[in-house]
């Protein structure tokens, strides 16, 4: 009996480890830091765009448009950054959840085991 309670334990111990190093990474702040980044350059471009329109739309209408396609090529990639992030962050929440669970089954987060005796 003790022989395979100490098996469950080290499997357990050993899924938590596993469950842990991957929410170390936190793949999904990185996707979501690039969509934030992107966002704000896309914002950047899109006000030089509309200024560049607003000084030259009387010379030549088409002087903003490479602006504009930055700003919409980088908004793109915002989103694109943004949906791809979400999707980590969803994943890493259900691992989250199976990692206090894991936690609590090995009573590592326990005061009990945790106070002197």
């Amino acid at each position: 009996m003790a022989r395979g309670v100490i098996e469950s334990t080290a499997e357990l111990r050993a899924e938590h480890d596993a469950v842990l190093s991957a929410l170390s990474e936190r793949r999904s702040m990185l996707h979501l830091a690039h969509g934030a980044v992107s966002a704000l350059i896309s914002a950047t471009f899109l006000a030089a765009s509309a200024k560049l329109w607003w000084d030259f739309s009387e010379y030549d209408p088409q002087y903003y448009q490479g602006a504009l396609a930055i700003s919409a090529a980088t908004a793109c990639y915002a989103v694109v950054r943004f949906i791809i992030g979400r999707g980590h962050f969803k994943r890493e929440r259900v691992e989250l959840g199976r990692l206090r669970t894991l936690r609590r089954e090995l009573g590592v987060d326990d005061p009990q085991v945790m106070l002197p005796r």
